[in-house]
């Protein structure tokens, strides 16, 4: 062989060498960038079409087996990463079951007949909120009731006993209009001494008695010397306590919902719900009910509910005017 073909045998081979080592090189800094630069700047697919050219004059080169798997596993990577979060059941975002709180809307609860049922009064003191009770005077547990209640840090007014249109099924001892102003004087101030822990008064029936402007003239004349407030009981829709008390700057408010005129524990329930529908459209209400076991047995579902949406039980005191 000829110096000058050993001579041009020995360049092509020289030459195809240097080719194999600049691809090498070549394609060791364009895995490098795909590393550090990642997929979202478009690198890899730049990087394979750069390797798809070369190969096409590397044909038979030993990098075809090494580079093409490698780019083809990097990229089943790659898909996987762009799989959305929330399609992947580990990392989806939990949803906040805590209930919105409805700022403001508040219930106030005042429990009527309160000096004959200690057992149930009991039931009432165990449900965590500041209910208010109307304990009647000249009752079998009048001192104790009130006294009880009182030392549980809770509210207590008088439930006076008033005279009724009606005139069936009152108090033996009642508030009636053709009192004098010194017997109507001398009763309530006998409640007030059977009841030291009362901070106000609401009246028991009453319906003729609150429409009297004279008899509650001499009533918020009381309430004003001892620093009382007034509940109007609203038993009937013509009253002048309101009238009365402003007159004598008497703190008052009025019960806007008696919620068990059944004694049916699901109707309680739904009077009682009727009455937060209330507190809601209008930010407040005052509530009635009665010393009675199945009353209690209503409240004691209702009110955690209550709680749950948000309503804050108040004591009466906190929403009269």
């Amino acid at each position: 062989m000829s110096y000058r073909k050993k001579r041009r045998i020995s360049l092509r081979k020289k030459r195809k060498g240097n080719f194999l080592k600049l691809f090498i090189f070549l394609t060791a800094i364009l895995i490098s960038v795909y590393y550090f630069w990642g997929t979202d700047s478009g690198v890899i697919p730049q990087v394979k079409d750069v390797v798809q050219s070369m190969d096409k004059n590397m044909e038979g080169s030993p990098m075809d087996s090494l580079v093409e798997p490698q780019l083809v596993n990097q990229q089943e990577v790659v898909e996987k990463a762009r799989v959305p979060i929330e399609e992947n059941d580990n990392n989806k975002k939990r949803i906040n079951k805590t209930p919105v709180k409805l700022s403001g809307v508040k219930m106030a609860i005042c429990i009527d007949d309160a000096g004959r049922d200690l057992e149930t009064q009991s039931a009432y003191e165990e449900l965590g909120v500041p209910i208010t009770l109307a304990v009647m005077p000249n009752e079998s547990y009048t001192r104790e009731a009130a006294a009880s209640w009182h030392a549980k840090g809770l509210p207590v007014i008088i439930h006076q006993p008033m005279e009724s249109i009606s005139g069936v099924g009152m108090e033996p001892i009642v508030l009636l209009t053709q009192m004098d102003e010194n017997s109507i004087r001398k009763m309530i101030r006998e409640s007030i001494r059977q009841i030291p822990e009362a901070r106000g008064m609401n009246n028991h029936q009453g319906s003729k008695a609150t429409a009297d402007f004279r008899v509650m003239d001499i009533v918020m004349s009381e309430m004003a010397s001892q620093n009382m407030f007034f509940f109007d009981s609203a038993t009937n829709s013509v009253t002048e306590v309101a009238h009365a008390a402003d007159m004598h700057g008497v703190l008052h408010a009025r019960n806007n919902l008696f919620v068990d005129n059944s004694s049916d524990v699901d109707d309680i329930c739904q009077m009682i719900r009727e009455a937060a529908d209330r507190a809601k459209k209008n930010g407040q209400i005052i509530i009635i009910g009665h010393c009675r076991p199945n009353t209690v047995t209503a409240f004691q579902k209702m009110i955690p509910q209550l709680q749950e949406e948000g309503i804050e039980f108040v004591s009466l005191s906190d929403l009269v005017q």
